[in-house]
């Protein structure tokens, strides 16, 4: 009776398996079906993980097969799903046309949710996504930093590549853009998450921050624009600031750091 048992229930799983198979290769079928129909429309506003996304329509193909593969800034919102909860509250630093922001304001609430973008060029198309969305994070058009004032920044066609990092090979306009003091954004909105993907400024910025009241830092290195040494050297001064590196958090180039005494560690 036992060894029936057995059986049935070795059959009931290896169903279920080719069942969890199946529904997998569909995803995948479905996804380059959704690609290629994007490729030939070539429309500019899309569903990327369940949001309505708009973006400029004068961007390079690279950008925009990221974009329609929905591959565009997965990374970080894959991490931030696997290290945050309900409770943090977030500051998206180099929020872009906000797909972060928004990923962010569906796990902790908008009112959760602070975003800073220094290209003023991208702001209509923020607001058009949080909007279209039903969403409203605080979204602050200047550069992050650690007083106020003024600083040239560099705006990219392809505005994944727009940085206050100048020595970059696109044909690029310059803007002077505010700066944000982003210490007293901290202390004023209890932040104690930052993610960060600002195309090489971190280098500059990190250090300059009150890590004091963070406990998460998600940030996407770019060793190919300041180097490995660069790259290491900010890697140790988090560590020396009581964070800890969590691989398995962590995807590519996008880093993971939790505080030593997080629940995550």
């Amino acid at each position: 009776m036992m060894f029936i048992c057995l059986i049935k229930c070795n059959c009931f799983f290896l169903i279920k398996l080719k069942i969890i198979m199946l529904e997998k290769f569909m995803n995948k079928i479905v996804k380059v079906i959704r690609f290629v129909f994007r490729l030939i429309l070539q429309p500019n506003k899309i569903s990327i993980r369940g949001d309505i996304v708009s973006f400029p329509s004068n961007i390079s193909k690279e950008l925009k097969s990221a974009l329609y593969t929905e591959k565009y800034e997965s990374k970080e919102v894959d991490s931030m799903r696997k290290v945050c909860n309900p409770s943090d509250r977030i500051m998206d630093i180099g929020a872009s046309i906000g797909c972060v922001t928004m990923a962010a304001c569906h796990l902790v609430g908008s009112k959760n949710v602070t975003s800073i973008e220094a290209n003023p060029s991208l702001e209509k198309f923020a607001r058009a996504n949080f909007n279209a969305n039903n969403l409203s994070p605080e979204y602050i058009v200047g550069l992050a930093s650690n007083t106020t004032g003024k600083e040239k920044f560099k705006m990219s066609v392809d505005f994944w590549s727009s940085s206050v990092i100048t020595d970059r090979k696109d044909d690029d306009q310059f803007s002077q853009v505010d700066k944000i003091d982003c210490n007293a954004l901290i202390k004023e909105k209890k932040i104690n998450t930052i993610i960060c993907d600002i195309e090489g400024y971190e280098k500059i910025l990190i250090p300059q921050l009150n890590l004091d009241p963070i406990d998460k830092v998600i940030i996407e290195l770019h060793p190919d624009i300041y180097g490995n040494s660069d790259c290491s050297k900010l890697i140790v001064y988090l560590l020396q600031s009581g964070f800890n590196y969590l691989s398995q958090k962590s995807n590519g180039d996008v880093f993971v750091f939790i505080k030593c005494d997080n629940d995550l560690m």
